[in-house]
């Protein structure tokens, strides 16, 4: 009868402390909710306003139409810091447009903006070396060349990892469906996402920008957004990733 009794009340402290803990978390939830929102949207979505910032100052320089290579900054602007960053933050509580959103939809947005991003970058490395036979110039000359290529073949990589994980039960006889999907979202944000951000801030030492920009601080400000972009989407694969 003891063992009975003490039993019962563990049962019954137990219940109560998973009750404690869930009306906790729900306190925790709404506090957050509503601290995000006396804050306003601006804080919440900087990372976003950040990367469309960036592009629409290097579409501005750029002057889409007024040469073959303008192409070329304009679809990798709008390639990495817009679709690819968009469609990551789409997974973060603190900075998703969606936060309150299905999985289904952040699922289904989050491969629709890096389909565009992979159109976009094949557009713009193609661009570019279509220009670069027309002039008779040498390809892939420099870092920003070289690690641009890089990025971009990992981008179509993350693509067909992302198309294995949606489609998983293509490949279920060979490789766990949640290790595609780990790996994927793991090496998407903190080696193709890093890797397209370097590349960028790369380009922002290149001839083109640094004629386009002559203030030395106005270049040395925007050449730091690629930089504070890796860092916020590589905080948040590690917060996802480390809980």
């Amino acid at each position: 009868k003891l063992f009975i009794a003490v039993d019962q009340s563990m049962v019954s402290l137990s219940v109560d402390q998973s009750e404690r803990l869930e009306l906790d978390e729900d306190t925790l939830e709404d506090t957050e909710s509503h601290v995000m929102a006396s804050h306003g949207w601006l804080p919440r979505y900087w990372p976003q306003v950040v990367g469309v910032v960036f592009a629409s100052v290097v579409i501005v320089l750029a002057r889409p139409s007024s040469s073959l290579f303008s192409y070329h900054p304009t679809l990798m602007a709008l390639a990495f810091p817009v679709f690819s960053l968009q469609a990551i933050m789409l997974y973060s509580k603190q900075h998703s447009l969606i936060a309150l959103s299905s999985r289904a939809l952040k699922t289904r947005l989050h491969w629709i903006l890096q389909v565009l991003s992979l159109f976009c970058a094949a557009g713009g490395f193609g661009v570019i070396w279509y220009n670069k036979d027309l002039n008779s110039k040498p390809h892939l000359m420099t870092r920003h060349a070289q690690f641009g290529l890089v990025a971009c073949i990992l981008t179509v990589v993350q693509c067909s990892g992302g198309f294995f994980a949606l489609n998983h039960g293509l490949i279920r006889r060979f490789v766990k469906p949640t290790f595609i999907k780990y790996v994927h979202a793991l090496s998407g944000a903190t080696i193709t996402f890093q890797l397209s951000m370097f590349a960028l801030f790369l380009a922002c030492f290149s001839n083109w920008f640094t004629n386009a920009i002559p203030m030395v601080a106005v270049r040395y400000a925007l050449t730091s957004l690629p930089v504070f972009l890796g860092l916020v989407v590589y905080n948040h694969v590690s917060q996802q990733f480390n809980r």
